[in-house]
């Protein structure tokens, strides 16, 4: 029988198969907790992440570039 990966409850939040969860499919710059208070909300996150992904592109755009040109 293969192995199957066993499903866990993320409504719970949570317990440590939830922090294992949360560590291998959530990269982390701080924001590990955001679940667990109030000083940092979903959507603040959301807008980090989103914020952290555009600027990630444009780097990879301007090495791309450079690359180019040389």
């Amino acid at each position: 029988m293969p192995y199957r990966r066993r499903q866990i409850d993320i409504s719970n939040k949570s317990g440590p198969e939830f922090d294992y969860w949360l560590k291998s499919n959530i990269s982390d710059n701080g924001y590990r907790n955001w679940y667990r208070t109030d000083r940092l909300s979903r959507e603040q996150w959301l807008d980090k992440m989103e914020a952290d992904i555009r600027q990630d592109k444009l780097e990879k755009d301007r090495r791309e570039k450079w690359k180019q040109h040389w």
